[in-house]
């Protein structure tokens, strides 16, 4: 049977500024960032993101290759987010892997046109299938088709200085349980450290002093340091996490911060300028016990998000006109005036020596007016840009869902007085 692709409107992936969804605070947005190749030439622009918001994951950058260096056409394209690197200092994407050919055979984005297969041919482009088309057919809403490496949005961070996510433990044991859980879920063995400090019960480990300088080294000042500096004297052990996203902060900070830590209490510390601790894990609060005929009433409220975009209100414009020419001049013309005389004599002989074939030839001259044009300079424009400052109140209205329970009854048993409660 024929699988028929879901229409945009109804499609898994939306586009950021389309969403209720926003950038994790702590991470860069990028939307409007240059995008480069491994040489520096410029492809386009970040146009926007296209996440899912199910999964909470950004998958594709949309990129506008208008602008462009390589003399593709205009239009916007799909690049998955782990094939981009962010530069190291500048707000610049890099994506390093791609080529002019590929980005040539990249179908068309359209977000009122986005299916299942426009994903599948944009995976096969990347994953060598796009000669032979033999690719196997994943459905993009499966959690296997966006477990490739170019779906992995932590490359995006890897030329960014990495945070600093650090637990302290009591013992050695806790610490090792710790590293073991963060190995299952994804962290490589070369972003964890592990530190413990020889004294009693540890034989291994490094002495006092060592142990306390290499956790001192993990914060930006010494006044950082100190302010952890009384959990640090009363542990035995440390463990760091170097996370490149703010997604694996938080992975880190939750594994870190929840298993039990015997008699101390260990919180997650993270060495950042911005945030240099993390109160512990999120928790959620125990459930009550309701019948089997309770239902549950979802209470949904908008957030709102204020945001400002650039946009072209005036232009300064050069251009070259023609206007008419008009001069008032005296011009001298020559005229050849004939006058006939009568006369009734004998010829002489001087009449005789001109009584012969000849030609007498008299010329005409007159002015013609001549043109000339020299360029002059007259006058020199000076243009130039005034920013102003000005305040504007943004004025919209939000949602939220108001739940009224109207008691019915007169002989009401509960304590709570009868009519309307609202939350």
């Amino acid at each position: 049977m024929e699988r028929i692709d879901q229409p945009a409107s109804n499609y898994h992936l939306k586009e950021l500024g389309d969403s209720r969804f926003t950038v994790a605070k702590g991470d860069s947005d990028i939307r409007g960032w240059k995008v480069s190749d491994s040489t520096g030439n410029i492809l386009g622009k970040v146009k926007d993101l296209l996440c899912d918001p199910q999964a909470l994951k950004v998958r594709y950058l949309i990129v506008d290759l208008e602008g462009n260096v390589l003399d593709l056409e205009s239009r916007d394209i799909l690049i998955p987010i782990g094939l981009a690197e962010l530069h190291e200092a500048d707000d610049v994407v890099m994506v390093p892997s791609i080529s002019p050919a590929q980005l040539q055979a990249l179908p068309t984005y359209d977000k009122h046109n986005l299916t299942q297969e426009i994903e599948r041919a944009v995976q096969r482009i990347f994953v060598g299938d796009h000669v032979h088309g033999t690719s196997p057919a994943r459905h993009p809403e499966t959690t296997d088709f966006y477990s490739n490496e170019h779906f992995n949005q932590n490359n995006l961070y890897r030329n960014r200085k990495p945070k600093n996510v650090i637990g302290l433990f009591p013992d050695a044991v806790s610490a090792q349980r710790v590293t073991q859980e963060l190995f299952h879920s994804g962290f490589p063995e070369e972003a964890i450290e592990v530190a413990y400090r020889h004294g009693e019960g540890n034989q291994q480990g490094d002495s006092s002093p060592n142990f306390e300088q290499f956790f001192y080294s993990l914060f930006a000042s010494p006044e950082e340091a100190r302010a952890h500096e009384a959990k640090m004297q009363n542990s035995h052990a440390l463990v760091v996490v170097h996370a490149y996203s703010q997604d694996e902060a938080n992975r880190a900070a939750h594994l870190l911060d929840s298993p039990p830590t015997s008699e101390l209490d260990i919180q997650v510390e993270r060495a950042s300028p911005v945030s240099p601790l993390i109160d512990g894990a999120l928790e959620q609060s125990p459930a009550r016990a309701y019948s089997q005929d309770a239902t549950t009433i979802p209470v949904v409220e908008d957030k709102s998000h204020v945001d400002k975009q650039e946009g072209e209100t005036g232009q300064t414009h050069s251009q070259m006109v023609e206007r008419p020419l008009e001069e008032n001049m005296l011009q001298q013309e020559e005229h050849i005036q004939v006058e006939r005389i009568p006369v009734d004599r004998s010829a002489t002989e001087a009449d005789f020596r001109s009584f012969q074939d000849g030609v007498i030839e008299l010329k005409e001259y007159g002015e013609v007016p001549i043109i000339s044009k020299v360029a002059h300079v007259v006058e020199e424009i000076t243009i130039g840009k005034d920013v102003e400052i000005r305040e504007e109140i943004i004025q919209d209205t939000i949602k939220k869902t108001e739940i009224q329970i109207e008691d019915l009854r007169n002989d009401n048993p509960r304590t709570n007085p009868p009519g309307n409660s609202h939350f």
